[in-house]
Protein backbone atom coordinates (compact mmCIF):
# COMPACT_ATOMS: atom_id res chain seq x y z
CA UNK A 1 0.00 0.00 0.00
CA UNK A 2 2.77 2.45 0.63
CA UNK A 3 4.51 1.94 -2.48
CA UNK A 4 1.22 2.67 -4.26
CA UNK A 5 0.89 5.13 -1.95
CA UNK A 6 3.92 7.01 -1.90
CA UNK A 7 5.54 5.68 -6.09
CA UNK A 8 7.52 2.86 -6.66
CA UNK A 9 10.63 4.68 -7.28
CA UNK A 10 10.22 7.04 -3.93
CA UNK A 11 9.66 3.66 -2.60
CA UNK A 12 12.88 2.18 -3.78
CA UNK A 13 14.87 5.05 -2.39
CA UNK A 14 13.49 5.01 0.53
CA UNK A 15 14.34 1.22 1.22
CA UNK A 16 17.73 1.66 -0.05
CA UNK A 17 18.32 4.96 2.16
CA UNK A 18 16.74 3.03 5.06
CA UNK A 19 19.03 0.34 4.62
CA UNK A 20 22.04 2.43 3.73
CA UNK A 21 21.36 4.58 7.52
CA UNK A 22 20.11 1.08 9.66
CA UNK A 23 22.31 -1.03 8.41
CA UNK A 24 23.69 -3.21 11.72
CA UNK A 25 22.00 -0.76 13.83
CA UNK A 26 18.86 -0.41 15.76
CA UNK A 27 16.08 1.44 14.09
CA UNK A 28 12.54 1.76 15.00
CA UNK A 29 9.09 2.12 13.23
CA UNK A 30 9.74 6.07 13.01
CA UNK A 31 12.52 6.07 11.70
CA UNK A 32 11.07 3.74 8.70
CA UNK A 33 8.29 6.80 8.61
CA UNK A 34 11.25 9.09 8.41
CA UNK A 35 13.17 8.13 5.58
CA UNK A 36 10.04 7.56 4.24
CA UNK A 37 8.36 10.82 4.36
CA UNK A 38 11.97 12.63 3.05
CA UNK A 39 11.97 10.97 -0.38
CA UNK A 40 8.38 11.51 -0.83
CA UNK A 41 8.42 14.83 0.36
CA UNK A 42 5.20 13.87 2.03
CA UNK A 43 3.58 13.64 5.44
CA UNK A 44 2.40 10.20 5.77
CA UNK A 45 1.23 10.25 9.35
CA UNK A 46 -2.55 9.74 8.51
CA UNK A 47 -0.96 6.53 6.53
CA UNK A 48 0.86 5.03 8.69
CA UNK A 49 -1.81 6.08 11.73
CA UNK A 50 -4.31 3.65 9.46
CA UNK A 51 -1.97 1.02 9.13
CA UNK A 52 -0.40 0.69 12.34
CA UNK A 53 -2.75 1.54 15.38
CA UNK A 54 -5.82 1.65 13.96
CA UNK A 55 -7.65 -2.02 15.43
CA UNK A 56 -10.87 -1.32 13.11
CA UNK A 57 -11.60 -4.42 11.13
CA UNK A 58 -12.97 -3.83 7.55
CA UNK A 59 -17.13 -3.99 7.34
CA UNK A 60 -18.45 -4.61 3.75
CA UNK A 61 -21.87 -3.89 2.77
CA UNK A 62 -23.46 -5.06 -0.19
CA UNK A 63 -27.06 -5.72 -1.96
CA UNK A 64 -27.96 -7.97 -4.13
CA UNK A 65 -30.94 -8.63 -6.46
CA UNK A 66 -32.05 -10.58 -9.24
CA UNK A 67 -35.07 -9.77 -11.58
CA UNK A 68 -36.60 -12.35 -13.34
Amino acid sequence: MLRERIGHDNFRKGIQAYYQKYMNANATTDDFIAEMEKVSRENLKPFFDQWLHKSDVLKLTGRWEYDC
